[in-house]
């Protein structure tokens, strides 16, 4: 079996306690030749220190290394797409700084993509680990590979796939299709997730790959124990605040995709009907976790029910109105997470 070319793309910012063994991850994957670009966003503490003593410490022929030091930051979105932009391989395998990614992940992936054409993303099972390196006690890991794609059933914008940009590989199609992603957002998993579902399907692969630290510092993956349940009720509020505010962008990349001839008529109005139920869903429930006045509530409502959507109105609706049920989701979200 042919595989396909590999990058392995490492982005880092502020990581200078975890980034070693990042990079390490990242050297000693068992393939015998891929490509691993390294983006460091304009990180103010020794993190680019650390990752040149690394490189000069463990040198490795067999791995072409290309390192992108940004003179301002740029945030995760640029950062990820500085590095895409000088990537060559057909496979983008993604890892962050304060991760660690096993040996086999790279070469798996790429074996999962070649056995599997209609896939365009593809997550991993991983182990949670704390800042010491240490596992964290939590929910077991499906291990149970997957395959998801929108229509039948899955009602969901991502099709009920896991969103993980830590564990993520990408196929080279979503960069050509689509180009860079658009600046403003706060991540780039749930774009690249939501574009591969566009062109295909997005598997899971139910083998643990990554060690996935959770630390208070992180961007989304931190650990829950730190946050009170106030702090979450903010966090989630935000959080859906800016999905709604990404999900206008997805549209665009559906009409995109359409008009290259990429997704038929009968695709198209499925996700887009997806797509507008999410802004809205995503809305009213920032809008009913930070208590919004009547004036701005009852008009995302009303929209959200025009979508399809009234069970779920009427769930946010109590949400609105009763801290008790704040909470309770809020544990729920604790729970999830865990």
């Amino acid at each position: 079996m042919k595989l396909p070319s590999v990058s392995v793309i490492l982005v880092s910012y502020k990581q200078e306690r975890y980034v070693k063994q990042a990079l390490l991850g990242a050297l000693n994957q068992d393939l015998p030749a891929y490509e691993l670009i390294i983006g460091d966003d304009a990180s103010p503490d020794s993190t680019a220190t650390v990752i040149e003593s690394v490189l000069a410490e463990n040198p490795s022929p067999h791995v072409t290394i290309k390192v992108i030091k940004h003179e301002k930051n740029l945030g995760l979105v640029g950062n990820f797409n500085a590095t895409l932009a000088v990537a060559t391989g057909d496979v983008f395998v993604v890892m962050a700084g304060d991760d660690v990614s096993y040996p086999s992940r790279a070469r798996l992936m790429a074996e999962a993509f070649a056995q599997n054409p209609k896939v365009r993303a593809i997550t991993c099972a991983s182990r949670y680990i704390n800042a010491d390196g240490e596992p964290i006690p939590s929910r077991p890991t499906s291990l149970i590979t997957r395959t998801f794609e929108h229509g039948g059933w899955r009602k969901n914008l991502y099709a009920g796939a896991p969103v993980t940009g830590a564990v993520a590989a990408y196929h080279r199609s979503l960069l050509d299709v689509f180009g860079p992603l658009p600046p403003g957002g706060g991540a780039e998993d749930a774009d690249s997730v939501f574009r591969a579902l566009i062109l295909g399907s997005v598997m899971y692969y139910g083998t643990i790959l990554v060690d996935y630290r959770m630390h208070a510092s992180n961007i989304s993956n931190f650990d829950m124990r730190e946050r009170t349940e106030e702090e979450m009720i903010e966090g989630e509020a935000q959080w859906a605040s800016l999905v709604a505010t990404k999900s206008t962008k997805w549209m665009s990349d559906l009409e995109a995709a359409h008009r290259g001839g990429h997704v038929d008529k009968k695709r198209f109005s499925l996700v887009a009907s997806l797509v507008r139920r999410s802004i809205c869903r995503h809305e009213l429930t920032s809008l009913s976790l930070s208590n919004a006045p009547r004036s701005l509530w009852f008009p995302s409502a009303w929209r959200l029910i025009k979508c399809g959507g009234i069970i779920k109105t009427a769930s946010l609706f109590f949400m609105w109105v009763s801290d008790r049920r704040k909470y309770s989701h809020i544990r729920r979200v604790r729970r999830r997470k865990s």
